[in-house]
């Protein structure tokens, strides 16, 4: 299952296209959270335990339903076309990324109860989906799913391709997915103008400096704190989570920028960086290494809301719907690839400020 995921989830021919040309508190438009339990839900803080320095946590290599599928959006009956068909994609990748989660950890551990239960608190949170047919072939992509790893164990990664390769509901669903959930559907734009909004190099000749500076890191905490202007204290704190020898992926000042639920084009840069700083700062990447997707997904969900209350206040803005596509459907971070989990040497390469971060020791 994981690679028919993997082959969808670049969600959109556009998505595709773009990643061949790419280098190396009523916080939401009227769209709560939906309900979940209280400790670490959506919108939770990182975890309370002091993980300084780099270890590695043993876990079982599983993750529970309510860690997975729990930080849905709430759709709003009074919300407009563009913002509810947003909820919807980003609800609709809640479940596909959170799939994919639990065949990696299957996968990996075996754990057929673990998984089991998973899905089974996946299906009975189908409801938050408008659209009937996407719930239809959910709920058979889980049964089918459901039934195959209680049929079977888990083997090679060559064997366990071979055989989800016969699923038939569980690519179906991804297929159709894929389809409603496309790009293009929703805006027409060049990937050469997207990129441009992208682009860091008009900032180098402000950032260099500080980036060559001993002091670098109070430096730029300074700047994100006294930065009233939202898109600039993002690319301070895009060169802040860049810096090489650093452990600043717990610093509160990520948590509070996406908590400010505003919009720039540089947040989920900067989000997909975070959670992949984080993970191999603190949790490490091996495949038995903890992986907190709840925490980052939570913050998935932050970054998500501000982009949707740019979309409510300029609906016009193509660009932004690219970006929340993109938050929405990126991976987890999976119990997969060579060194054991997808952390492995991050999870999206460093910007291009237009200069070479020097590697001064911290």
């Amino acid at each position: 299952m994981r690679k028919k995921i993997a082959v969808v989830l670049v969600f959109a021919t556009f998505i595709a296209l773009f990643a061949c040309s790419r280098k190396q508190n009523d916080t939401s438009p009227k769209a709560e959270a939906a309900s979940g339990p209280a400790p670490a839900a959506a919108g939770s803080s990182a975890p309370e335990e002091d993980k300084a320095g780099m270890k590695q946590v043993v876990t079982d290599m599983t993750e529970s339903g309510e860690e997975l599928f729990s930080h849905f959006i709430e759709p709003d009956r009074e919300a407009g076309r563009l913002v509810s068909d947003m909820v919807e994609v980003f609800n609709g990748s809640v479940f596909a990324t959170g799939l994919e989660s639990v065949s990696a950890n299957w996968s990996r551990a075996g754990n057929t109860k673990a998984a089991t239960e998973a899905l089974e608190y996946a299906k009975s949170k189908i409801g938050i989906l408008k659209d009937q047919e996407m719930k239809g072939l959910l709920a058979a992509a889980i049964d089918e799913y459901e039934k195959y790893i209680s049929e079977k164990k888990p083997g090679s990664e060559e064997e366990n391709k071979e055989k989800e390769g016969r699923l038939k509901a569980v690519p179906a669903f991804y297929e159709a997915l894929s389809k409603k959930y496309a790009v293009e559907n929703f805006v027409k734009v060049k990937p050469e103008d997207f990129f441009k909004t992208k682009d860091l190099t008009p900032f180098a000749k402000e950032l260099e400096p500080i980036a060559k500076d001993d002091n670098r890191r109070e430096k730029l905490l300074k700047k994100i704190a006294d930065e009233k202007d939202f898109n600039k204290k993002n690319v301070y704190a895009l060169l802040l989570i860049s810096l090489p020898y650093n452990l600043e992926a717990k610093n509160p000042v990520f948590e509070a920028i996406f908590r400010e639920h505003k919009y720039s084009p540089f947040t989920q840069k900067l989000w997909n960086l975070w959670r992949g700083a984080y993970q191999e700062q603190f949790d490490g990447v091996t495949g038995n290494s903890e992986i907190d997707n709840r925490y980052y997904n939570s913050m998935r969900r932050e970054v998500a809301l501000g982009i949707l209350n740019e979309l409510e206040k300029n609906p016009e803005n193509r660009f932004a719907v690219i970006d929340f596509i993109m938050t929405a459907s990126a991976q987890n971070i999976l119990r997969s690839g060579l060194f054991g989990n997808s952390a492995a040497g991050g999870t999206t390469s460093v910007p291009d400020f237009g200069f070479k971060i020097p590697e001064l020791e911290p």
